[in-house]
């Protein structure tokens, strides 16, 4: 069966680069400043979490969440999330129910260099958790099937500055 796509272009937000290198390299002055003491825990938490970045029980490790717009992916994205579930300790990474990838047990000083290498192709975990705007999910059919009322894929992103934590 055929199935006719209504439109792969970038402006639709998948390929488009979420990720801002500036904020990487903040994160990791505060995982340097945290692990020197001049950040308190309390402060750091609250950082971390603005960038996708969970504590787990386990010490000195973390979940990190990826945050995927729409729920689209480039095979250029696809291929990185599988190069970075090889990094980590248990080489998997879990699909969430609002279609964000999330890594379990990385350790924290590993963090930044993986929010680097997800930045290189577009993706990024600035606010995939805490209190942000979360991802809209749409049917695996969303922007092909011809008979649906209209094509979410289609609707514009939105901006950077609309899906953040305002606390």
């Amino acid at each position: 069966m055929d199935v006719e796509t209504k439109g792969d272009t970038p402006d639709q937000g998948y390929g488009r680069s979420w990720a801002a290198p500036g904020e990487i390299d903040t994160f990791d002055q505060f995982v340097e400043d945290f692990h020197a003491g001049r950040i308190n825990p309390d402060d750091f938490k609250r950082f971390r979490l603005q960038h996708g970045i969970y504590g787990q029980r386990q010490h000195e490790v973390q979940m990190v969440r990826v945050k995927i717009p729409w729920g689209g992916l480039t095979a250029s994205q696809l291929d990185r999330l599988a190069d970075v579930a090889e990094r980590t300790p248990r080489r998997t990474g879990h699909v969430t129910t609002r279609q964000n990838v999330q890594f379990h047990f990385v350790p924290l000083a590993d963090v930044p260099d993986l929010m680097r290498s997800l930045a290189e192709v577009g993706l990024t975990t600035r606010e995939a958790c805490g209190n942000t705007v979360r991802n809209v999910t749409v049917g695996h059919c969303a922007g092909v099937c011809p008979n649906e009322p209209f094509d979410p894929t289609r609707m514009p992103p939105p901006s950077r500055g609309s899906c953040s934590a305002t606390r």
